[in-house]
């Protein structure tokens, strides 16, 4: 690599003859008897740093000569320069003598020189050359600075008869730049200048001439044909053969010497480079294969048009000043070297005065020891008396230890005692319970009900109005399943209905019976199994204790009697509807954590420190008592207060909002915050923006803030957003009753900003572009807004916090910040947003409801708009929007809400930003969301009871499609796809999501032994899961692919290649944890183990293809379940109505008369299932993953992979159990 020396450096650089080789190379030129006809001169040509002196050496060890005397190697370049130091010299005292220097990208201008001083350094340059290279018929000419005047370079060795033929090397001007700044500190964008201003003269000096490009890139990948083309291209034969060369240059080229590596992307991609610098490189990456690429000229020329018409105008303004710096620290550091002088003779004389005083401390230490001697003589008695005192404690604890054991062991009986008489007492207080509901009710009809009551009653009754609609919905389903192929085969079994009318008695007998009348169904063995499954399930429920059909069908009728709608319908046949019911109430009573909305907590761990946006919440710290909510609303009153007391006011109103894992909260515990810190750090959230409440010096619900300034610890980012409005009963829906008003003054000014410094100066607090972020809520109501923003800034930076970022929200009216002094707006959802009222068109089971009720989607769309406004707009999502806990009964919610919408949302305002930050560098790389925990308004990314961690795990896998792949992930990625070669008619196809199973996996996967191995991993997947994946399968193919479709998405897109490879089997597997199940793992192992858990398992399966040529696919032992259960496809229907007709299967549609492999890993024949590859079905097709269990398009694949083979003529089947 080019380690070029600065003048600075060549001060104290001593020169050194170039080597043996050289030398040798030389004298051969020299003891010649017959002078070659020409003498040739290789003049290298390149921008510092870019591999100029390893192609120099390289050059060299071919065969051309070297310079008598070059520079000697140093720590920023150990392989050697390989430039003559005279040259060097003269060269740095050329462009100085003309008012520029090696890094001056202005254009360099000669003429500065008198004619004279011309002529001299052509004079010297020529004397140079003759002593540096005598008569060598080859030699090369290499320093980058002659890049600046090649063409009088080239004159004065034309002049000497010697020909000149040029090799430009270019290298990626990001490397260059980053090596620059580790060298001497220069900035990316001064350096990619310098890099241009060399590349631009040199290709102009060298055009039309006989001219080789390369870049140091390929010489480092693989030299020989490189050089094998410059010989080409120069007409040059090579001294020493390259064969003969070759185990000289493949020592001296190595990759280990690049310390600095850009990828042609990467520099696309950059948007602090400027566009002269990308499109001189492509122009550069074109002529290395054509050398006269006429477009490439044109576009060289053009930039160099440009960058010439404004380089002097800037240059000029740059460098007189950078220059006086360069001699102000010259001086600088001539003075430290006079004091160091001054230094090191006070210092000589403090050493000899430090002598006197270390024989005078060697005096005293001789006494110390004799006293520290006597000492501890006297300490080690006191040890030998504190040892036998603690042989005594320790046989008195372990004593202690014994009781506290026998202790412990008589607390567990206890426990075990007590617990099972709190379960009898439990079981005694529901009946007791039951009892007094029964009173109750006679009470209520008697005496009229309590308040308590009637609350209680509206809730159930609105809770059994969302039950008849569902139960409606199945009914309809009863009336499809009845017609259904299934139906009929299935009547003998319907003959034993009487049995289900005492279940409890008869359920062996049915069970038995059902058994024998399966295996005697007229139908394939899959099907014989999905039916014996279904009889299991029954069996199961029976131990287990199920509802009856006189329960459930009394249970609907209750509920339609106390809505007062007519009673849900029962067909002819009970025991099928009494069946539906019973697959309907299973569904509905599925325990808390298992709700099909319901998403657990993930266990992935996502690296978002490659997002180039960040995601902050707005926070409230209402969930703590003070004196001032005591005195206003009651002792104790916290947000919590309101949240409770929600209850639903139309069918689908998803109220109350109650909180999961963190539970009800008190701010006041510190470790309250860490845990919110650290989940929302683990989900792609940087940290929060704390709403902050203070009036004319009075401060509210500080305590939270206090108290996470206090503890460093808690380590994500954080702002402040000035609730500058009056304080009112808005908590409880007043808001015309003001308990504490804003008074804005300019002292108030002055005394917040003080107020909030310990906050600006911590290290987390947000910044952008080194400016700290201070939002206020209402800017509008600041009397002078643009003079208090002044203030502000002028406090700001006498405390030494900087200039600020102030952004004013978009609420009540206001825009553009620009007239208010501020620099930025910042949406605030709901405030400004559009959407329809959906008041008419939903059923509100509260009579007294004079709430609105709004489109969560028509919402998130105003909000989605991508014009640009004429000012910097930080974009804000809101999870969701309810007010209802703080107005009872009149409220406001946006219907609709759920983790898919908000990721939507989310999507587009991450994708907005994006696409500001390419039109404005200066744009903030942030959204924000509305809220982090505003739970009495419905909009909270913390984990409820409802959606769990659904709105959490929708912004992680939103944010993480924005990350940049891992660049070693892509490197393997890439060398993978290269290298792969078909070597057998079977393949492994597995989606590694989970890449910390791998090594748990990898047994298995071998013992697949010669199949080819197809690996996907997830595009934010680390670099280090593509390296184990190779150590382990070295031919493996890699690819990587968005979080999208679960393994299904991935799936499908290397359906078509292992189709077109023409693959004959293939074994489907992928990472499977369903952290929703608590038997995910074994799930995964049992799977894992039915399909290859051994070599010879593997072959009996692939035997039992070929024996079999129309098996299809063959699923995990247990895994082939029924399609037609109701639980099975009620989610899915949507999806499988619409794809079932795409795969020409329109008799399914509706009826689902088939079985599928549950777990989706399967061995099968890619041409079974060659229908959904034909569905060309890509990422954007699927939904955003916010934590579905089931109901999406990749779910109903799933479901069909099985039907599609059956479809094709193909048979299905299962391994045999293991």
């Amino acid at each position: 690599m080019n380690e070029n020396p600065s003048p600075e450096q060549l001060r104290d650089a001593s020169a050194q003859p170039a080597d043996q080789a050289a030398l040798k190379t030389r004298a051969k030129s020299k003891s010649a008897k017959t002078k070659p006809a020409k003498r040739t001169c290789i003049m290298v040509l390149g921008m510092h740093r870019s591999g100029t002196s390893a192609l120099t050496r390289v050059l060299n060890l071919l065969g051309a000569a070297l310079p008598e005397q070059v520079i000697a190697a140093d720590e920023n370049n150990p392989n050697g320069y390989w430039e003559p130091t005279s040259l060097n010299t003269l060269n740095e005292k050329m462009l100085a003598e003309a008012g520029s220097s090696w890094d001056d990208w202005r254009p360099y201008d000669v003429t500065k020189l008198s004619e004279e001083r011309r002529e001299f350094y052509r004079s010297e340059i020529a004397r140079i050359i003759g002593q540096e290279y005598g008569a060598a018929p080859l030699f090369v000419v290499k320093e980058p600075r002659i890049a600046r005047f090649a063409e009088m370079y080239a004159d004065i060795l034309q002049s000497l008869g010697i020909d000149v033929r040029y090799v430009l090397v270019s290298r990626n001007p990001l490397a260059v730049a980053a090596s620059l700044e580790r060298r001497g500190g220069s900035s990316q964008g001064f350096g990619t200048l310098v890099w241009l201003r060399h590349v631009l003269d040199a290709e102009q000096a060298s055009r039309g001439k006989r001219r080789a490009l390369v870049s140091y890139e390929a010489i480092v990948k693989n030299w020989r044909p490189c050089l094998q083309r410059i010989a080409d291209t120069l007409s040059l034969e090579w001294p020493r053969p390259i064969e003969e060369a070759e185990s000289d240059v493949n020592a001296f080229i190595s990759s280990a010497n690049q310390h600095h590596r850009a990828s042609h992307d990467e520099l696309d991609a950059s948007t602090t480079v400027a566009g002269w610098i990308k499109d001189s490189y492509a122009a550069l990456q074109t002529l290395e294969g054509d050398p006269y690429n006429p477009q490439s000229c044109r576009t060289l020329d053009r930039v160099r048009r440009a960058f010439d018409a404004v380089s002097t105008t800037f240059g000029d303004a740059v460098y007189p000043d950078l220059h006086a710096l360069n001699a102000a620290l010259a001086a600088a550091d001539s003075r430290i070297q006079s004091i160091t002088a001054e230094s090191a003779a006070e210092i000589e004389a403090s050493k000899r005065a430090l002598e006197e005083q270390w024989i005078e401390f060697r005096s005293r230490e001789n006494r110390l020891q004799d006293q520290l001697e006597r000492q501890r003589i006297e300490f080690q008695s006191r040890e030998n008396k504190l040892q036998d005192q603690l042989k005594k404690a320790r046989a008195a604890a372990s004593e202690q230890r014994k009781k506290e054991k026998r202790l412990v062991e008589m607390l567990e009986h206890e426990q075990a005692v007590s617990a099972q008489a709190k379960a009898e007492q439990l079981a005694e207080m529901r009946d007791e319970l039951a009892s007094i509901r029964r009173t109750l009710e006679t009470t209520v009809v008697n005496n009229g009900a309590p308040s308590v009551v009637q609350n209680e009653r509206q809730q159930l009754e609105i809770a059994l109005a969302r039950s008849q609609s569902e139960v409606v919905s199945y009914t309809n389903a009863i009336k499809e399943m009845r017609s259904s192929t299934s139906w009929r085969i299935t009547r003998p079994i319907r003959a034993i209905k009487y049995l289900l009318i005492n279940p409890v008695g008869s359920a062996r007998v049915l069970f038995g019976f059902g058994r024998r009348a399966a295996r005697r169904l007229p139908i394939p063995v899959y099907m014989k199994h999905s039916v014996k499954m279904r009889l299991l399930r029954y069996d199961v429920v029976r131990k287990a204790g199920s509802l009856s059909r006189e329960e459930a069908a009394g249970s609907v009728a209750s509920s339609s009697a106390t809505i007062g709608a007519a009673p849900l319908a029962l067909g002819s046949s009970p025991s099928v509807e009494a069946e539906y019911i019973r697959q309907v109430l299973a569904i509905a009573k599925r325990p808390a954590g298992t709700d099909l909305d319901y998403v657990p907590r993930s266990e992935e761990v996502i690296d978002f420190a490659r997002s180039p946006l960040k995601v902050m919440a707005f926070y409230l710290p209402q969930f703590h008592p003070i004196a001032e909510n005591d005195e206003w609303w009651g002792k104790g009153f916290t947000e919590w207060t309101n949240v409770t007391k929600a209850v639903p006011q139309y069918i689908g109103h998803y109220q109350p909002h109650m909180p999961g894992e963190l539970g009800f909260y008190d701010l006041r515990v510190v470790d309250v915050m860490r845990q919110q810190a650290a989940l929302a750090k683990s989900y792609g959230v940087a940290g929060f923006c704390f709403h902050h409440y203070w009036f004319g010096g009075k401060r509210l619900l500080e305590k939270p803030v206090r108290q996470f300034l206090e503890n460093t610890d808690i380590d994500v980012e954080f702002c402040l957003c000035w609730a500058n409005e009056n304080w009112t009963r808005r908590w409880d829906g007043q808001e015309q009753d003001v308990l504490m008003a804003q008074q804005h003054s300019p002292s108030d000014d002055v005394a917040f900003l003080h107020d909030i410094l310990p906050a600006l100066q911590d290290r987390r607090y947000l910044r952008h572009e080194g400016r700290a972020v201070l939002i206020v809520y209402r800017a509008s109501l600041l009397p002078d807004s643009a003079a208090t923003a002044a203030r502000w800034r002028e406090r700001a930076k006498a405390a030494g916090v900087g200039d600020l970022y102030l952004v004013a929200a978009q609420t009540f009216g206001i825009l553009d910040p620009r007239p208010l002094g501020f620099d930025a707006a910042i949406e605030f959802p709901p405030h400004m947003g559009m959407a329809s009222g959906l008041n008419g068109q939903l059923k509100i089971v509260n009579p007294d409801f004079r709430g609105q009720i709004y489109d969560y989607e028509e919402l998130a769309a105003s909000y989605g708009q991508k014009k640009r406004p004429p000012y910097q707009l930080i974009k804000t999502v809101s999870p969701s929007w309810d007010n209802e806990a703080r107005k009872p009964g009149s409220g406001h919610s946006f219907y609709g809400a759920n983790p898919a919408s908000y990721a939507k949302w989310l999507r587009t305002a991450c994708d907005i930003t994006i696409d500001n930050l390419a039109n404005d560098l200066t744009q903030p790389r942030v959204v924000f969301v509305n809220a982090w925990n505003e739970w009495a308004e419905g909009a909270h990314l913390e984990p409820d009871r409802k959606f769990g961690y659904g709105y959490l795990h929708a912004t992680a896998n939103v944010i993480r499609d924005f990350i940049a792949p891992d660049p070693r992930l892509v490197e393997l990625v890439e060398q993978s796809q290269k290298a792969f070669r078909k070597r057998s008619k079977s393949a492994i196809v597995l989606h590694l999501h989970y890449d910390d199973l791998f090594e748990d996996m990898r047994e298995n996967l071998s013992n697949a032994s010669g199949a080819d191995v197809f690996v996907t991993l997830r595009r934010d997947a680390p670099g280090t899961a593509a390296e184990r994946v190779l150590s382990a399968f070295p031919n493996a193919r890699l690819s990587f692919f968005r979080n999208r479709g679960r393994d299904m998405q991935s799936f499908l897109q290397l359906l078509p290649l292992l189709l077109s490879e023409g693959y004959e089997l293939a074994c489907k597997v992928h990472s499977k944890k369903s952290p929703h199940r608590r038997d995910g793992n074994a799930l995964r192992g049992s799977a894992l183990s039915s399909l290859l858990g051994s070599r010879e398992h593997v072959k009996q399966i692939v035997r039992r293809f070929e024996k079999d040529r129309k098996l299809g696919l063959l699923a995990p032992a247990g895994t082939l379940l029924d399609l037609g259960e109701l639980d099975r496809n009620i989610l899915n229907r949507s999806w499988l109505d619409r794809l079932l007709p795409r795969l020409g299967m329109h008799a399914q549609v509706g009826r689902y008369d088939t079985v599928f492999p549950a777990g989706s890993m399967f061995w099968f024949r890619p041409k079974a299932l060659k229908p959904l590859a034909d569905l060309q079905l890509g990422p954007d097709d699927f939904e955003d993953e916010v934590g579905q269990i089931d109901g999406t398009l990749a779910h109903a694949i799933e479901r069909l992979t099985a039907a599609v083979a059956l479809h094709e003529d193909y048979s299905v089947g299962e391994t045999d159990s293991r």
